[in-house]
């Protein structure tokens, strides 16, 4: 976190840089690999959903609070639960806890559910038959990832990162643009379970 004083010239896009101070740095994203490539990912969701020039306090707290609340071991975890609350405060939440559609409580061990997009989050298989198609299958285990993250608990790491992607798909799919690049990264550093 940085303190700039910037120079711009009327009529210019670009500003010139007249002085800098470093306010906060967050050692672990130079010591961990995983730390990095999930604080990659937050900052690339930021720069593809926010409108250039425009403030964003709450989203730059949220963003903030999550590279403070990385550790070895739950990266993935603290992403998901990062790309919860910023999609509800960019207005695209994901509903996980019951079913987005007829609202019914999952069971227990409810097998696989349906993201649908459109509606806004995880769908049971009833509802799943009369989707829209804008969606994708969950494995149970993602689906649980998302449940848990959206309680203010971390699931398991690899399933983590399926549904930080699954969530980018969802959230490119209303902005319109495309997945993440950062998530090739993420991924490949993902321990198999």
């Amino acid at each position: 976190v940085s303190e700039l004083v910037l120079w711009r010239r009327e009529g210019r896009d670009l500003a010139i840089v007249s002085g800098a101070e470093l306010v906060e740095h967050f050692p672990l994203l130079s010591a961990d690999l995983q730390a990095f490539a999930a604080a990659q990912c937050a900052a690339e969701m930021m720069d593809r959903s926010l409108a250039e020039g425009e403030s964003y306090p709450r989203l730059f707290s949220l963003l903030i609070s999550f590279l403070r609340s990385l550790a070895p071991g739950t990266t993935s975890g603290s992403l998901l639960q990062f790309s919860l609350q910023a999609g509800q405060q960019l207005g695209y939440n994901c509903r996980a806890d019951r079913c987005a559609s007829c609202s019914s409580p999952f069971p227990a061990n409810p097998g696989p559910l349906w993201l649908e997009y459109g509606r806004g989050g995880v769908v049971c298989m009833n509802c799943m038959k009369t989707a829209s198609g804008a969606g994708e299958r969950l494995a149970p285990g993602v689906a649980a990832a998302i449940r848990s993250a959206a309680a203010g608990t971390n699931g398991p790491e690899t399933a983590a990162i399926e549904a930080v992607r699954a969530l980018d798909r969802m959230l490119g799919y209303h902005q319109e643009r495309k997945t993440l690049v950062s998530h090739r990264l993420l991924t490949s550093l993902a321990v198999p379970a």
